[in-house]
């Protein structure tokens, strides 16, 4: 009765997680914080409820673990240490997310975990390769359940952007792969194991991402070469056999990869996308705070006091992060954030290679857990290199999980002894680890529990098929009081001013409307005080209720940084109608000097801002050119 029991707790915990997972997997899907909530709440409930176990294969809290507690704990200080907030919160869900995968791999379940967890995770994967399928087929990104894809033209299955798709199917497919060539298993199992890494080749096809392909080639070489060794290791008589048919065959194979990823990305340019101009900007900015950083995703902001004008396409929408996740956290965590991480990856894959290389047949541990996790890490870690890939929920808990289960695989050096928890006078929970898994379950709930809420609030009544911009502002006004985010600050300002061009609304209701986007801008800069988006958007209300001194204010403090970006902002432009504003005021107050010198002010203004935005309002030329030859006729001479 009491194994019963406790199968059925391992089982229902891993459920729960699963659950989390899935979740995950279908709404947290983009870059934004509410929408983790509700998946972190399950897998914290799991972590709790996997205290209960029989496991005789569990990690024992040696110094890898100490080392990722403790980086854990100096990523936390930074995050509290961070100038905004927003930022610190959605960093730390994401690490919430990836320390509880680890810890449920890690000290839950029994030893019937890792496959029941192994086909959970192909549920989520079956049904991204479904989806990027379906896209293929129908020419067009069909799903979108709660926003908009970022990318179209490429399959990216259930995530907003292909290569976080890409970078999904790439972990599971290789971590399936590494299992089925070298995991003990039945004939069934292994053939399930080597089809998904089959779908998972056929889903980074569809995707077209270039990082996703030297992932999949480096991961895939790391398996061949593992199996090889485990061959080797287990003194398989038909070992040799293979060894010179895989010499033999690897050159066709590596040339048969090559040829389909050249087909995948034939679409794409050569171009590196900007990545090496994201690079430079991330070099230059941790040279200037090495150690410790600028806090959580500095780079955000920090970035546009390094563009450079022949750097970038002018047109491209803001350049948010690196591009690489290397570069990434040195600029957000110093060199010293960057290092430790470097470290946790370090010693979980020398558990793996020292179990590959020195273990036998007889050796305890699953020496295809070990190599499967080892070359999903490989995989999803190359790809990391050329894009923000672990900045999404569901892609770092399965970053999590594979660490967990490397770290969970015995010590081959020590001879780790494994518990043997069936003996009735063994302990059946470890109160260390219990207590750490508790505390750190019941605090991922309390922190997580105002996004979960704000998401439910939010979401899934309102997504971007409402066509009515007012219900989708109240709803997201809402969310902000059970959990205040600066982004959806300013999208509920941006719902508000396009609601009021509305044709039918009362003058009243506008200017109430005008007034309730100001709030909104204010409270987002408030908590984001260099959010650039924001300060024009303010600037422009400003001007719109006549407020000239106030947006001047914010025109001339914004503009230095945001010149190199005029082609997307144009507040070059928008600064010389605000002096052209300024202009007509003066006029009205009897002032024709400084209004002639302001028209020709704004004339000049004019005159170097780009091209499609004058062209925009030609009025406004028109009118800076009569102002000026009236006033010059009638012999005002500027001020």
């Amino acid at each position: 009765m009491v194994e019963f029991f406790d199968d059925f707790m391992n089982l229902f915990s891993l459920i729960v997680f699963l659950l989390g997972f899935w979740f995950a997997g279908l709404v947290a899907v983009g870059l934004y914080p509410y929408p983790c909530g509700v998946p972190l709440l399950l897998m914290a409930a799991a972590v709790c409820l996997g205290l209960w176990r029989t496991s005789n294969r569990t990690a024992k809290v040696g110094p890898t673990v100490w080392w990722i507690m403790g980086t854990v704990g100096y990523m936390a200080w930074r995050m509290w240490d961070s100038p905004i907030v927003d930022f610190a919160r959605n960093d730390a869900l994401l690490m919430s997310g990836a320390l509880l995968g680890f810890w449920f791999a890690a000290f839950s379940g029994n030893s019937s975990h890792f496959p029941r967890m192994l086909m959970g995770l192909w549920v989520l994967f079956l049904a991204n390769i479904g989806v990027a399928v379906w896209e293929d087929l129908a020419g067009e990104n069909v799903y979108q359940l709660l926003g908009k894809k970022s990318v179209h033209g490429f399959a990216s299955g259930l995530y907003y952007h292909y290569n976080h798709f890409a970078n999904l199917v790439l972990g599971i497919g290789l971590l399936s792969f590494g299992y089925g060539m070298a995991g003990r298993m039945k004939w069934p199992m292994r053939l399930a194991c080597l089809s998904i890494y089959g779908l998972a080749v056929y889903g980074i096809y569809l995707s077209h991402s270039r990082g996703a392909w030297l992932g999949l080639g480096c991961g895939t070489a790391l398996v061949f070469v593992g199996w090889l060794v485990n061959l080797h290791r287990t003194k398989a008589r038909w070992g040799g056999l293979v060894l010179v048919l895989s010499a033999a065959l690897t050159p066709l194979l590596v040339l048969g990869a090559l040829q389909m990823g050249n087909n995948a990305v034939s679409n794409r340019s050569s171009d590196d996308g900007g990545r090496l101009e994201f690079a430079s900007i991330a070099v230059d900015l941790i040279l200037e705070k090495p150690y410790f950083g600028g806090g959580s995703r500095s780079y955000y902001f920090d970035s546009f006091k390094k563009l450079q004008p022949n750097e970038l396409a002018s047109t491209w929408p803001d350049i948010q992060y690196v591009h690489n996740e290397y570069l990434q956290a040195a600029v957000d965590y110093g060199l010293v954030g960057a290092g430790l991480l470097l470290v946790v990856m370090i010693a979980v894959y020398f558990r793996g290679i020292a179990m590959m290389l020195m273990g036998d047949a007889k050796s305890p541990g699953d020496r295809g857990v070990a190599l499967g996790c080892m070359a999903a890490l490989c995989a999803m870690g190359v790809q990391a290199f050329f894009s923000f890939v672990y900045h999404v929920l569901p892609d770092v808990i399965l970053m999590g999980l594979c660490i967990g289960w490397l770290v969970r695989q015995p010590w081959v050096l020590s001879e780790m002894k494994m518990r043997d928890t069936k003996k009735p006078e063994v302990q059946r929970f470890h109160w260390g680890h219990g207590l750490i898994g508790l505390l750190m379950g019941l605090s991922v709930m309390a922190f997580a529990a105002r996004d979960a809420a704000a998401w439910l609030t939010l979401y899934p009544r309102m997504d971007h098929h409402e066509k009515d911009m007012l219900v989708r502002a109240e709803r997201m006004k809402r969310a902000l009081e059970i959990r205040p985010d600066f982004y959806y600050y300013g999208q509920c300002a941006l719902l508000i001013s396009n609601a009021r061009l509305n044709d039918q609304l009362s003058v009243e209701k506008k200017t109430r409307m005008i007034e309730e986007s100001m709030q909104m801008l204010q409270c987002a800069i408030e908590r984001a005080p260099d959010s650039y988006a924001d300060l024009v958007h303010l600037a422009m209300l400003y001007d719109l209720v006549g407020e000239y001194q106030k947006a001047q204010e914010i025109y001339l403090r914004i503009m230095p940084i945001l010149q190199v970006r005029e082609a997307h902002y144009g507040t070059q432009f928008l600064y010389a109608r605000n002096t052209v504003y300024r202009a007509q005021e003066a006029w009205r107050k009897r002032k024709p000097k400084e209004a002639l010198a302001l028209f020709l002010q704004a004339k000049e203004q004019l005159q170097s801002t780009k091209l499609r935005f004058r062209a925009a309002d030609p009025s406004l030329i028109q009118l800076i050119d009569r102002s000026i030859k009236f006033l010059e006729g009638a012999g005002i001479k500027p001020e």
